[in-house]
């Protein structure tokens, strides 16, 4: 799977893991645009297992259950559940509090719900409930909470960014002497919110949304140029100060003339003069035919079925934050199962090391077709940016991200 998103996303950034304890409870609260996405981000791109507290009306499911159960889900139900149904979120939070109380990990996502917004949502109170009730219920002395901020730089298209970054650990225990309990519960919960939104990219509304995406592209890019896992935080401390920067401009002069002026820095950061700019071009389109050459078996085997799982996601999925997921996971599956016919196919004509050799060759020949897109955008970037961006100006990304879903 951690295969699988990094052929999804262009670039993957992930920052803070050095602060996940390796032994112990550890409590992960994220935000949630995205649907399940960010629960396979999360257990991917960190060391520990996880549970996963999920909406309830998902295990009603029978095909659904098994695989829910097998992946360590517990079911939590909502007020639009039923109060029947919140009644059994009782035996939920006492097997939340053992599961935590033996040392092993919980995600849950605080906003309660899921939303493609480029913010976050005002918290519930369940995540401070469950910290509060593993401590008094089992006394449990070294329960930490770690926040996860997640920022996509557009979820719903394929080859795009995910940043991903670890809070300090919040050791639960400092916080809970000499409160009341309802003042815990708000306490806590203020602090997890404070400490959440200072992990995530946020914008404060889905206007411009769009061209805020952009800037956090060209940092990520320019990034590129000479970075390693142990600046990624550095590199995130700088999206967010372009992107503070962007809003106090913002209100003082036009946004096309401040992209235009950003992209054209960002262009001077990779190209020192009109020689090097153009040698530089030229190479890129040189890369751009030899990754295409490269990437025509894997086109002729798998980008048929590809295209047809975003045809098929484009008019079945009703609501955008599960476009993402579900794509992600369909064409996982579809990649598995396509190429275990493949090699039996092969196995038909050719002897097997020769089938295990050719089946090698498809999969690095996906690896080129998905470089090849990599530097056609690049070659965009540096042709068409600020033309197609202008152009875009005052539609929010939700508006866009409708017409393409």
């Amino acid at each position: 799977m951690r295969i699988c998103l990094q052929f999804y996303f262009r670039k993957t950034l992930v920052a803070g893991v050095e602060h996940i304890p390796t032994k112990g409870p550890v409590l992960f609260l994220s935000n949630h645009p995205n649907s399940f996405l960010e629960a396979c981000i999360i257990a991917c791109f960190q060391p520990r297992e996880l549970h996963f507290l999920v909406r309830g009306d998902m295990f009603e499911k029978k095909w659904l259950k098994p695989i829910l159960e097998l992946t360590h889900q517990i079911p939590i139900f909502r007020m639009k559940d039923g109060f029947e149904k919140l009644k059994q979120n009782k035996s939920t939070f006492s097997r939340s509090f053992e599961i935590l109380h033996e040392g092993k990990c919980i995600l849950m996502f605080p906003e309660a719900s899921t939303m493609y917004v480029p913010y976050m949502r005002p918290l519930q109170k369940g995540a401070a409930r469950l910290a509060c009730g593993t401590v008094e219920e089992f006394n449990t002395p070294n329960l930490n909470v770690i926040c996860c901020g997640i920022h996509f730089t557009g979820a719903p298209y394929w080859r795009k960014e995910m940043i991903l970054e670890f809070s300090n650990p919040i050791e639960i225990n400092q916080y809970l002497q000499s409160k009341g309990n309802e003042e815990k519960l708000s306490y806590l919960t203020q602090k997890f919110s404070q400490t959440l939104q200072a992990k995530c990219i946020s914008f404060q509304t889905d206007e411009d949304r769009i061209h805020q995406d952009h800037l956090v592209e060209l940092e990520l890019s320019q990034s590129e140029i000479n970075s390693s896992k142990s600046q990624n935080l550095e590199i995130i401390e700088q999206i967010r100060t372009t992107i503070s920067n962007y809003r106090e401009k913002k209100y003082g002069s036009d946004f096309a003339s401040i992209l235009a002026d950003y992209h054209q820095d960002y262009r001077n950061t990779r190209e020192v003069n009109s020689y090097h700019a153009a040698q530089n071009l030229t190479l890129k389109y040189m890369l751009f035919l030899t990754s295409a050459f490269l990437a025509v078996p894997a086109i002729i085997c798998y980008w048929l079925w590809f295209w047809m799982i975003k045809k098929w996601a484009k008019k079945a999925i009703k609501h955008i934050e599960f476009y993402a997921p579900v794509r992600i996971v369909i064409s996982a599956f579809a990649h598995l199962i396509f190429s275990i016919l493949i090699f039996i196919l092969l196995l038909e004509f050719v002897p097997l090391s020769y089938s295990i050799l050719i089946l090698v060759v498809l999969q690095v020949s996906l690896y080129f077709s998905v470089k090849a897109t990599d530097i056609w955008k690049e070659i965009r970037w540096h042709v068409h940016t600020p033309t197609k961006y202008q152009k875009s100006k005052g539609r929010t990304a939700f508006e866009l991200l409708k017409r393409r879903v």
